[in-house]
């Protein structure tokens, strides 16, 4: 579908940035660390500074997160590093084990995940999370950078398509529409007048 609409990058991403040793190691930080960073600090803020947005953000990643692991169970697919093809696995090359067989994740990584890409849906949720909670200029412009910053990572390294990381946002749009639909009218509103 991807070369049929000419919307296929990964392979060019992957063996462009396979060149470029020293920013390969950065891409494969950002890769495997700061989606669960970011989301995490956002999470907090959220808690800390902004109780109210909370209870409508809590509940969207809880059902991005749940729709992502239905379809991971129901339709795997694997992600473009496993079909050789030219692509370069380049966070194996540069710990010098696949990602599957690294770190804390290795014993219970799930290799077919790649649709949609949670580390997409995630810097979505966050980007979603700091444009409300603030209203500075320069923080909501890097809230809408960040997922493309992702989505470039995740492409580059050869761990997702760009079908992939359009489906995690997507997921994560449709999450939070509905979710404040929701909210507007059911208990979530109505404890939030309560508290006014």
């Amino acid at each position: 579908l991807e070369r049929s609409l000419h919307l296929d990058p990964e392979h060019a991403l992957d063996t462009w940035l396979a060149r470029h040793h020293a920013f390969s190691e950065v891409v494969v930080f950002w890769y495997e660390n700061v989606h669960i960073v970011v989301t995490l600090a956002v999470y907090t803020l959220l808690w800390w500074r902004r109780a109210d947005l909370l209870a409508v953000l809590r509940w969207v990643i809880v059902l991005v997160n749940f729709v992502a692991l239905a379809v991971f169970w129901s339709f795997p697919v694997a992600p473009a590093r496993m079909l050789g093809a030219g692509y370069v696995d380049l966070v194996a090359r540069v710990h010098g084990l696949p990602v599957w067989q690294h770190g804390a994740t290795a014993l219970d990584s799930n290799q077919l995940c790649s649709l949609p890409s949670l580390h997409i849906a995630w810097a979505t949720w966050s980007s979603i999370g700091v444009w409300q909670m603030s209203e500075r200029r320069w923080l909501r412009a890097l809230a809408v950078v960040y997922p493309f910053l992702t989505t470039f990572a995740v492409m580059a390294t050869g761990n997702h398509y760009l079908a992939d990381a359009v489906t995690g946002a997507a997921l994560t749009g449709a999450a939070y529409l509905l979710v404040s639909r929701a909210s507007a009218t059911g208990p979530l509103a109505r404890r939030a007048i309560g508290r006014v």
